[in-house]
């Protein structure tokens, strides 16, 4: 089993271009893959890629998203999913205002059978009329992510 990937393999598996990755480390939004000129990235940096790109892609700023990915019970999660451990699924809950560039208030990550209201003091906040929340299966997200990276060397495979 393939253990690395390299920074166009990595590219190619999350649909970006490579330079994207160089920009990342750049201006410290993502610092996977070691150091050095020949940089490789684990199963679980593309997943958390991934999912940060897909977080991203629902409004969050990108640091944020892999913040949020990088938080000890995302990882675990991830890294279960890679190995194929059943877990409960898990959800990314956050409120954020959307008037100020979707800047976040709260957020936690919780099994799907817990309250969604538990981890925040009062999920209506009154001085902000607009205020939104996201609800995401982070389950969904990191099994959607690690199929990619089971098509990629599927392909890989047919090419050889």
């Amino acid at each position: 089993m393939k253990q690395q990937f390299t920074m166009a393999e990595t590219a190619e598996i999350l649909g970006i271009d490579k330079g994207v990755l160089k920009i990342w480390r750049t201006r410290d939004i993502c610092r996977y893959g070691g150091e050095g000129a020949r940089m490789a990235y684990s199963w679980i940096e593309v997943v958390k890629m991934g999912a940060a790109l897909s977080i991203n892609g629902m409004g969050v700023d990108l640091k944020r998203a892999f913040k949020i990915v990088d938080h000890p019970h995302a990882h675990q999660l991830f890294a279960a999913i890679i190995v194929g451990e059943e877990w409960p699924d898990r959800g990314l809950f956050l409120t954020f205002d959307p008037e100020r560039r979707g800047e976040i208030r709260q957020w936690m990550i919780a099994q799907f059978d817990v309250l969604q209201s538990i981890g925040f003091n009062d999920p209506q906040d009154h001085a902000v009329q607009s205020e939104g929340f996201l609800r995401v299966n982070l389950s969904v997200i990191g099994r959607r992510r690690l199929a990619d990276i089971e098509a990629f060397l599927a392909k890989q495979g047919d090419a050889a």
